[in-house]
Parts: structure tokens; sequence; C-alpha cells
């Protein structure tokens, strides 16, 4: 079957800041942390991050299996973070937090971001001109098995590697995948980049080390050398596709929709216009949801988790306020999330709604079949619009 048939099949700034929540242990340069209970068992949980009170829910952090050992994904490469001298004023220079931080504090901190590392997906076998490079911050040792699994299908009809991580001070997993996607025979590479949202400095950082971006959002890592042809497609964020996904987890839940509210929480931002940006798209999402459904409503929200504490504390104290509202109106409140795997931020939200009555649906939209149509969709367009 001709590749880009198999995809006919329908047509329809995100530093997940740890960087803020990392602060009191840097400073100190703190031994490292103990493992945490796991957290109560719900669909799909990821590992237990760690122990620490500061940072404990950092979304894309690397729970402590992770950080130890890797081992258990497949092909993993480049897990170490390489940081040239140059690279650690670079930061200073970017990010406000690492102003006044030493180069073993700043190094201290990318550690505990995780490492860098690829895996290559498709079998050897596979051979052809158009290859997949799919990109994420990375999610913790099950979330990272989740997204890599996600493309199981795909690598069977195109050479396919998946990369993980900040890429801050570090493009060597990037390149570690090309090579392998050249040495497949790869002349056209489809980036697929996965962030929360399409303007953050992860698809900067993304876009320059591909020399798709002029500047760098943070330090100047090598850009890859490769004959290839570079496209970069869109993120999952504001496709159709992630509309159906999310009411049908709403839908697993409900029981009587005209009498129920569904929010979609999202972990959002850390500014406001680029919430702006967010809240627009994730308004469309709630708009098709209604279209489709007998909801009696449909309400978006994000968290903001990196943003200041009292904007977030605004954030919580508004979705508590929905959610209290509802159940007293004798609605029942179910809600879902855009979020990719099932991590720490659906813990933080269980944290935030502690003590009112509500149904999460906990899974990340990658594990829906959907997820299929939507990599199949990405690689299609980019490929027909390049």
């Amino acid at each position: 079957m001709n590749s880009l048939a198999f995809f006919n099949i329908r047509n329809r700034l995100f530093l997940p800041s740890m960087l803020a929540l990392v602060v009191l242990v840097v400073s100190s340069l703190a031994a490292p942390a103990q493992e945490q209970e796991q957290s109560e068992p719900e669909a799909n949980a990821e590992s237990a991050p760690h122990d620490m009170s500061a940072m404990e829910d950092m979304d894309g952090m690397k729970d402590m299996d992770g950080m130890k050992d890797m081992s258990g994904m497949p092909g993993m490469e480049n897990g170490e973070h390489q940081m040239a001298p140059a690279m650690f004023d670079q930061l200073r220079a970017k990010v406000e937090l690492f102003r006044e931080y030493s180069d073993q504090q700043i190094r201290l901190s990318m550690q505990m971001m995780g490492p860098n590392y690829d895996t290559y997906v498709s079998d050897k076998s596979v051979q052809g001109e158009i290859g997949i490079i799919a990109l994420a911050h990375g999610f913790g040792d099950t979330g990272d098995t989740q997204f890599h699994d996600a493309f199981v299908e795909t690598a069977k009809i195109f050479p396919t590697a998946v990369g993980y991580g900040m890429a801050m001070m570090s493009s060597a997993h990037i390149q570690s995948a090309v090579d392998d996607l050249e040495a497949a025979g790869v002349k056209t590479i489809v980036v697929i980049p996965t962030t929360p949202t399409k303007t953050g400095n992860l698809q900067v950082q993304w876009g320059y080390i591909f020399g798709l971006d002029d500047e760098a959002a943070w330090a100047e890592v090598p850009r890859i050398e490769t004959e290839a042809k570079i496209i970069m497609a869109k993120a999952p964020t504001d496709t159709p596709i992630m509309s159906e996904i999310m009411l049908d987890y709403a839908r697993e839940l409900s029981t009587e929709p005209e009498n129920e509210l569904v929010i979609i929480a999202a972990h959002g931002p850390d500014n406001m216009e680029a919430n702006a940006i967010e809240m627009a798209m994730l308004d469309a999402h709630t708009e098709t949801m209604r279209q489709d459904s007998d909801f009696t409503d449909i309400r978006a929200i994000t968290l903001m988790d990196d943003a200041p504490t009292e904007i977030r504390a605004a954030n919580v104290a508004k979705f508590r306020g929905w959610v209290e509202t509802a159940t007293n109106e004798g609605k029942r409140v179910l809600i879902v999330s855009n979020l990719l795997t099932t991590g720490s931020v659906h813990r933080k939200i269980r944290r935030d709604l502690s003590g009112l009555d509500f149904q999460f649906n906990t899974k990340g939209t990658l594990q829906h079949p959907l997820f299929q149509d939507w990599i199949g969709y990405t690689v299609r367009e980019a490929l027909s619009e390049n």
C-alpha cells in the first residue's frame, strides 16, 4: 500500500517550568531525593515523581526510575546533557531564574529535568524516502513509553524515531534520530512537535535546532547536520480531532448528559499573553464539543501551572467555584484534559478540587485511537504543503 494512501483515513511558551519549582533545591544543591509513594490507582497513572515538596508535581519531570535507569525504553540514546561552557552564560541571559546560578547549580537543574534521549521506533527493515521524528519534552518513564507506543503503527510504514527532552543545552539526541532515519534511506523528514502551546519556547528551540528559527530559545546548541529536507508539522493543540478525543473521554464518564457540566482542564502557559492564545484554542474545542453533544454546558480553564502563585491560585478558585456551583444545582461535573499523557498535572487537579464532587477521566489524548488519525492527518498535511 502506498505510504500516503495509508494516511487517508479521515480529514478531520511551553517550558514545563520546572525551573520555578526547582529553585529551592538547586539553590541549596540538595542531595538526591527519595522516591515518593505511588499516587492513588487511576487509569495508566505514571510512576511516582520525586519526593521533594517544592517539585513533586513537575510536569515533564522524569520520575526516579527514569532518572536512574532509562534502559527500559527501546533504543535509548544520548541520555546525558552536553554542557559547553558558553551555554551556561546563554542560559543566564535568557532564563531569569538562572541569572544568579553557578554553573554547578544550572547543571543540577538540567539533571533534575531528566535526560535528553532518542528511541528508534521502526524495525530496521522499514526503509523509505519519507521519515518521521516525533518530539516531546518528556513525561516520565510511563508517559514516555505511552508516547513511544503511539507511533508504533506509523513506524511500520515510515522510518520513525522519537526524541525526548527540553533540548536546552543539547541536541545530540535529535541528531542521533536524524542519523538513524538517513540510514534508513530517508530524504524528507517530517518533524512532529508535541507541545501544549504552539508558540512556546520549546517549539522555538526545536525550530532553531532544525535551522527553521534564527534564534535559540535557550542555549545555542549544535544545529542538525543533514542532507534531508526538513518539514516542521503542526502541533496537536488545535486540531478538531482533539475535540473528538476529549468529547469521547467525557462520554466515558457520562450517565445523564443533559444534567452534566464538562470542564476541560489544561496546564496552561506562564503568562497572560500566551494564555489568551491558548484559551482561544480551548474555546474553539468547547464550541465543537457543544455542537456534537447534549451536555448542559462545556467550559475550559487553564491552571497556568507555571505562572506566579497568585495567578494559579485565582484560576484554581475559579475552577472550584464552577464545580461547587454545578454540584449545588444538582449537576454532575465531568473533567477531562488536553494533556498527551497521564501525569502529575492530573494529580494536582485532584488536589486542587479536594473535597468536591466530580468525575475525572485522566487518560492522555494519545491513548485514544483517534490519535493515530491525528498522526496521519498531520503527516499528510505537512507533506502536501511542502
